[in-house]
């Protein structure tokens, strides 16, 4: 049972190793190389989905953008089929009547693909965080998604939503997700059954 049990840990092991790591922004403790334009971005300690989050105010007409760092970019080619998400929440008394917020942009080498992540009149003006998620799809995205992903060199997201100079976005918990490749699985649910397997044995 001893050895059914360590070549289960080995089995995980590999499977947390093959697995491409997520990227995952959850400020909570300062913007995380964040920035913003048209808009004033600061970091606000508490009050997010949980610990920090950033604050962005309209600035001028423009519209308000925040902009990944660079620890973001490169290659995305791993996440091709997972998903991006981040949380939105209105912190104005302004409604969302300008049609802009959770447009994402992904800039790369071979070009540029946008999607508008969150629905209409997004976020809502009921005092609470929600979540936006997208798969990395090119039947969403656009077909060359395979090709920007590649080598992805700006990541932008919209968070004007108000026909106006007056609006303040949050956004918390942005995060990109690979998909586990399928033949891991199989082998972790493989060890799984040995495992039960040799249990059943020992006991009979």
């Amino acid at each position: 049972m001893r050895s059914s049990l360590l070549a289960l840990g080995l089995m995980a092991a590999a499977f947390s190793a093959s697995a491409q790591a997520d990227l995952n922004y959850s400020f909570d403790t300062d913007a995380q190389g964040w920035t913003a334009t048209d808009g004033v971005l600061s970091h606000v300690a508490s009050g997010g989905n949980s610990g920090g989050f950033l604050s962005i105010h309209d600035g001028n007409d423009a519209s308000m953008l925040a902009i990944a760092p660079g620890s973001a970019l490169g290659s995305w080619s791993s996440y091709l089929g997972g998903t991006l998400s981040f949380d939105g929440l209105n912190l104005s008394a302004e409604s969302a009547d300008w049609d802009g917020f959770g447009e994402v942009t992904i800039f790369g080498s071979a070009g540029s693909v946008t999607l508008k992540v969150a629905p209409p009149a997004s976020p809502s003006q009921d005092g609470q965080w929600h979540r936006y998620s997208a798969l990395l799809s090119p039947t969403l995205w656009g077909s060359n998604l395979a090709a920007v992903l590649n080598n992805v060199t700006g990541v932008t997201i919209q968070t004007e939503f108000h026909n106006g100079v007056s609006e303040t976005a949050g956004l918390d918990n942005f995060k990109v997700a690979a998909v586990p490749e399928p033949e891991t699985y199989a082998l972790l649910l493989a060890g799984l059954g040995l495992v039960g397997l040799a249990a059943r044995r020992r006991r009979g």
